[in-house]
Order: structure tokens, then C-alpha cells, then sequence
């Protein structure tokens, strides 16, 4: 059996023997859950007559194989059982949770990528969290800054049809897998949102991915190009500039090159029409980016939530002229309150819920877009986002963000 798939299947068992436990232990902990050991929660049993049958049974653990793999499941049945029978255990971290759901792969910087990250002393930090993250079946992957071969490389270009930046590319690729022979690949923002990219040579978007997956093509790594690309200089309709963009190179792109697609073709809003692009570029593998964790779930909720309250009012306000005066400012200034306890509302739940998830909170990134009006700004306090945390741009950033999977071709592809 795949090693993986063992590690998952001693996890479930492990988690069906808690289930079995839980009525034991569960009054001495009720009021300290938090939420962050997920289901790899293993609850003290406190029936001393009960914990000493348990012991006699659970005399040994047999684990087949000494792989990286088996080491990890082997500490994650000790750690259960220590937390069982009442034995204060080790820290819970996300790669655990990452690894009982089949997770295989990390990007652990942000898609916005410093050139920085391509350098010795962070390469390094790479290395090392690869170590740390190979016993679990979980591979690491770098988001690439287009201009890296300036930035970083010296290069008077970063051309992807100039031979020098071409052949940058595939010795730094080769470094990389130097130190960590498993990397999975890159993911790529380019032309969009500021970021360096090959249009800005008069190149495509296939010309840019192309020589990326040319580096890593021998080593076996891969490439994410993120189909999320808008300049508002060059069409101010970004929903269709994907659509524009990319149709015209199916069948242009190497075989290891994945377009990474949003779910819809504005940008994650609560309520967006599948993208267009899935099913347009059959002869390209596609990859769907997708946001899906419980933090980013009660952002959507407690954000659609204070957006409707006002929007509320503004219909309410357009109605002046066409309403007795003296109904539509008592309505009117109802309404306002409303809306302003709403989103104080959404301020103080986001806080609470951010004392868990650990994540960014929404007022360090894009601010919600609110229609017909100015956006709306939070104030949730400072960020505690790390230049150094996962992003994965699939399942989780740190503690959940993003997830992305292969839709047209199986292929190992990493939950970033």
C-alpha cells in the first residue's frame, strides 16, 4: 500500500478509537475546546478502571516499514494514544491536519513573490522546511518572481526568449533541486496586479511558462501559471481578460505547465458564474483555485452580511423625493444604524474567529468590493501574516487558505 494512504488510514482508525473514548473525557475539557486540534483531538480518558483496560490492550504498535512515512504515522498513533490515556501530549501543528486529508504539497510564499526567496540564505529555510514536511508525504513548491533574472540575477533582461535569462532559469532550478530533490515546482502571478511578467517584452503568457517548465522539466517539477490577469490600462473589464488572454494558447503550453483558474472571473465573490476558461482549453491541464476553508467561509458570511445592510440603505435613500419626508429620515436613519451595528458586527466576530485561525486579518489584503459605492474598510487590527508562513493556494495558508487540484489531467499536484 502507498505510504500516504497507510498514514491516512491509521489517522481514520485513530480518530474512530477517540470517537469510541470521547464519552469518557469529554466533561473534563468542554469548556477549553477551541476548535484548533480539528479531529486530531485525542480527549484524556478519566475513568482510572477504564484507562487501565485500555493500557493492558494497547500493548504495542506495529508499524510495516521504517520510511519517512511510517515514522509519522508511527508518532501520530503514539501521540494518540498518549493523549488517550491521559499523558500530556505534543503540540498539534497544521502539517498533521494537511497530511490526514492526502494534502501533498506546499507553496510557502506569497504568490506577490520576493526575488529574494530564490536567494542561498532562503533557499536554505526552503530546504529545511522540506525536510520537515517530506516525512508526511508533503512536497514544497516556490511562487516565482518573473523578474528574478534582473532582480536578483543581474540580468540587464528577464526576456523569456533570451538565451541568458533561459539559461538563469535552468541553473537555478538545478540549485534548487540540489537541496531539495523533491521540490514540486513554481507558481507564477505575472502581468497582473503590478507584478513582472513576459508581456512586458511583448512575449505571451506562453512564452513565460514555457521556460520555466523547460528548467524544471528534468528534475520532474512543474508549473502553475495563474490565469488571474487584468491590466486596467489595457481593458478595464478584467472579467473577460482571462478569457482574451489565454483561449488563443491552448496547445502552446509545455506538458508540465498547469493554468491555475479562479472559480468564477471576477475574484472568489460570494455569488460568480463558473469561469469561462474551464472546458475552453482542452488541450491544456487545467487547475481550479478555489477558496474553501472555515476562515475564509465566516470572512464571505460576516462581509456579505454588512455589504447587504448597506446596500440597504442606499436603495432606501434613492427612494427621497418619492416618500413622505418625515418617514423616509425615520426609515432612513434605522436603516443607518443598522448598517453600522452590521458591520461592527462582522468587526467583532472576525476578531474573535481570527484569535484561532491565525490568519491575515481581511483588512491587510484586497478590501471588500461593495457594489454601486466606496469600499468598505475593516479594522480588524494589525496582520500577523509572515513573509515565511504557508501559502498554500490550495487548503490552506498558513492555517487555510486557497486550494487547487488538477480538473482535466491526474497528475501529482500540490494542495498550495
Amino acid at each position: 500500500m502507498n505510504p500516504h494512504a497507510r498514514f491516512r488510514r491509521l489517522a481514520r482508525r485513530l480518530a474512530a478509537l477517540c470517537l469510541g473514548f470521547l464519552p469518557l473525557g469529554a466533561a473534563t475539557r468542554a469548556g477549553a475546546e477551541t476548535g484548533y486540534d480539528l479531529w486530531l483531538r485525542y480527549v484524556p480518558v478519566t475513568d482510572a478502571a477504564r484507562q487501565g483496560v485500555y493500557r493492558q490492550t494497547a500493548a504495542a504498535i506495529v508499524v510495516q516499514g521504517r520510511s519517512p512515512t511510517a515514522r509519522a504515522a508511527l508518532a501520530e498513533l503514539q501521540r494518540g494514544l498518549r493523549g488517550l490515556l491521559g499523558v500530556e501530549r505534543p503540540a498539534a501543528d497544521a502539517v498533521r491536519a494537511d497530511a490526514s486529508l492526502g494534502i501533498n504539497g506546499t507553496v510557502i510564499n506569497s504568490v506577490n513573490a520576493n526575488p529574494a526567496s530564490f536567494s542561498p540564505p532562503y533557499l536554505e529555510k526552503t530546504a529545511a522546511l522540506a525536510r520537515a514536511l517530506r516525512p508526511w508525504g508533503i512536497r514544497v513548491y516556490l511562487s516565482a518572481n518573473f523578474a528574478a533574472p534582473m532582480l536578483l540575477g543581474g540580468l540587464p533582461t528577464s526576456d523569456p526568449r533570451d538565451p541568458a535569462v533561459a539559461r538563469w532559469w535552468r541553473e537555478k532550478a538545478a540549485e534548487i533541486y540540489r537541496l531539495v530533490p523533491d521540490f514540486g515546482g513554481f507558481l507564477v502571478k505575472a502581468d497582473s496586479e503590478g507584478q513582472p511578467g513576459p508581456q512586458g517584452y511583448g512575449r505571451t503568457h506562453a512564452d513565460g511558462a514555457n521556460v520555466l517548465a523547460d528548467a524544471l522539466k528534468p528534475h520532474g517539477g512543474i508549473v502553475m501559471w495563474r490565469a488571474f490577469v487584468y491590466d486596467p490600462e489595457v481593458d478595464p473589464d478584467r472579467i473577460k481578460r482571462a478569457y482574451l488572454e489565454f483561449v488563443p494558447l491552448d496547445g502552446r503550453l509545455r506538458d508540465n505547465v498547469f493554468v491555475q483558474v479562479k472559480n468564477g472571473p471576477l475574484d472568489f465573490q460570494p455569488r460568480e458564474p463558473f469561469h469561462p476558461l474551464f472546458g475552453a482549453m482542452p488541450r491544456t491541464p487545467l487547475m481550479g483555485e478555489l477558496q474553501i476553508t472555515l476562515w475564509e467561509g465566516l470572512v464571505f458570511h460576516y462581509t456579505r452580511g454588512a455589504e447587504e445592510a448597506r446596500r440597504l440603505e442606499a436603495r432606501w435613500k434613492s427612494l427621497e423625493g418619492k416618500v413622505d419626508d418625515e418617514r423616509h429620515r425615520a426609515v432612513l436613519g434605522n436603516l443607518r444604524q443598522q448598517a453600522e451595528d452590521a458591520a461592527a458586527w462582522r468587526d467583532k466576530c472576525l476578531r474573535y474567529f481570527q484569535r484561532f485561525s491565525k490568519r491575515p486579518s481581511p483588512g491587510a489584503q484586497a478590501e471588500p468590493a461593495l457594489e454601486g459605492r466606496a469600499r468598505q474598510r475593516w479594522t480588524l487590527g494589525p496582520s500577523p501574516h509572515s513573509g515565511w508562513t504557508s501559502s498554500r493556494r490550495c487548503l490552506r495558508n498558513s492555517t487555510g487558505r486557497l486550494a487547487s487540484g488538477p480538473l482535466t489531467r491526474p497528475r501529482s499536484v500540490p494542495a498550495t
